[in-house]
């Protein structure tokens, strides 16, 4: 058998942190290695966490940083410490099944070198007190022959705790890049791709992987959100661009399905930064148009005439201010 390593970074998840590690205890394959990497926790995450080692049947390590370092560096440090042949990635609020790791090393060890990473079906939860409740359906994402673009893309999102990897390749390309954040899961898996390599599905039927949402939570937004919403739409046309190798999608000679579809999450990204700032998405639609030339936000598709003969910068000004309006006419 090999050895797993199974990464958890954590930063003041002491009342989370016994999900990812009981889920790992209950583990059906059993050649692991845990290591948690604590990155500057104020809580009391040390404590816990290392009762909750303590307790489990295979080798583990307790890692502190003395600062905050974010999730990209502390993924990093638990990175350069593992010994496994394979990766397990696993925040500190989620969880796998038992099987998920069996079911992808039954694939991973018969996997060619060129393969990065095994995947398979995750599923979305929230908690309602100590309640687990999923949130949609399984989703079973399908990246085997997929264009490096599609990591970035809604329809074909595979988290990187869906898979393992191979440590050796993730040391390869550099390990992760907090300057792409919330993106560094994805943009990773975009540099393993233009690297040669590919990712292999696991057929299991069922979810191995468990990820927690927070429905009260404001995901993008300013100051106060888990995520700038400036970063995230700044930071998905960075990931075009490396997937791309610095070539516009129009020159690109992209499949006309991965086009219209990198459209629509164009589309999506910069309708949601326009809202928040009219400032900030005019400066993201003028990067976005020097960068993609011809570009026209992909719906409503019955007014794509419109941003022709107006501009999409004064097109989705008016896109703002419908939407304000029938905002409004809502609350009346």
């Amino acid at each position: 058998m090999s050895l797993v390593t199974v990464i958890i970074p954590v930063f003041n998840g002491a009342s989370s942190i016994h999900l990812p590690i009981a889920s790992v205890a209950a583990q059906t394959w059993r050649d692991i290695e845990v290591i948690v990497v604590d990155d500057g926790s104020t809580d009391d995450t040390a404590t816990v966490t290392a009762s909750l080692l303590a307790a489990l049947p295979f080798p583990t390590r307790l890692i502190r940083h003395a600062a905050n370092r974010k999730l990209s560096a502390t993924r990093n440090t638990g990175l350069e410490a593992a010994r496994g042949a394979w990766i397990q990635f696993l925040d500190c609020d989620d969880y796998i099944a038992p099987t998920k790791i069996a079911a992808q090393m039954a694939v991973a060890e018969q996997a060619p070198a060129q393969v990065a990473a095994v995947y398979s079906p995750f599923q979305r939860f929230h908690m309602d007190g100590a309640r687990f409740v999923q949130d949609d359906a399984v989703s079973f994402p399908d990246i085997e022959a997929a264009h490096p673009l599609a990591f970035v893309a809604r329809e074909t999102f595979v988290h990187m705790s869906a898979t393992l990897t191979r440590r050796a390749v993730l040391q390869e390309v550099g390990g992760f890049r907090q300057s792409a954040v919330p993106w560094e899961d994805d943009e990773i898996k975009i540099r393993m791709a233009l690297a040669g390599y590919t990712f292999r599905k696991a057929p299991t039927p069922e979810a191995g992987f468990f990820w927690q949402l927070y429905p009260g939570q404001t995901r993008w937004g300013g100051p106060e959100a888990r995520y700038r919403i400036v970063d995230v739409a700044f930071n998905f046309l960075a990931c075009v661009r490396l997937a791309l190798g610095g070539v516009s999608p129009a020159a690109a000679g992209l499949p006309d399905p991965v086009r219209r579809a990198l459209d629509r999450e164009l589309t999506f990204y910069l309708r949601a930064l326009h809202g928040f700032s009219r400032a900030e998405g005019a400066r993201f639609i003028a990067a976005l148009m020097e960068y993609y030339p011809g570009f026209l936000p992909a719906y409503p598709a019955r007014l794509r005439s419109l941003p022709k003969l107006l501009g999409v910068r004064r097109f989705e000004d008016m896109v703002a201010r419908l939407r304000t309006l029938r905002r409004r006419v809502r609350l009346a």
